[in-house]
C-alpha cells in the first residue's frame, strides 16, 4: 500500500500534467456542487412563496365564505324574529313544533343557499 502511494506520489511531481488535470477536476466538481446547491436554493425559495400565495388566497376565500355564512344566519335570525314577532307567533311557545318547523325550513333554505354559493 505504501510503496503504491509512494509510486503515485513520485509519479505527480514528475508529471505536471497530471497534477493540472487532477486540479481541473477538483475545481470543475467543487463548481458543480456549488451550481447545484445555488439551483435547489433558488427552487427551494420559490416555492415557499408559492405555497405562502397559496396559502394567503385559501385565507381569503375562507374569509369570504364564513362572511356570507354568518351573514346568512343573520338573515334567518332576522326573518325568524319576525315570524314570531306577529300575533300568532306571539302565541307560540319556543319549543312548539311550529317553531321547530319554522327554524328547519329556515335551515333547509340556508343550506341550499350555501350550495349555490359554493359552486358558483
Amino acid at each position: 500500500m505504501t510503496l503504491q502511494l509512494n509510486a503515485l506520489t513520485k509519479l505527480l511531481r514528475h508529471v505536471p500534467s497530471t497534477r493540472a488535470v487532477l486540479l481541473l477536476s477538483l475545481v470543475m466538481i467543487l463548481a458543480t456542487v456549488i451550481s447545484a446547491t445555488a439551483v435547489l436554493m433558488d427552487l427551494r425559495q420559490k416555492e415557499l412563496t408559492r405555497a405562502m400565495n397559496g396559502i394567503s388566497s385559501l385565507t381569503r376565500v375562507l374569509s369570504e365564505q364564513t362572511t356570507r355564512t354568518f351573514d346568512g344566519v343573520v338573515l334567518m335570525m332576522r326573518g325568524v324574529r319576525e315570524r314570531l314577532g306577529d300575533d300568532i307567533g306571539r302565541r307560540l311557545d319556543l319549543d312548539s313544533v311550529g317553531v321547530h318547523l319554522l327554524l328547519q325550513a329556515r335551515l333547509g333554505r340556508m343550506r341550499v343557499l350555501s350550495l349555490v354559493t359554493q359552486s358558483a
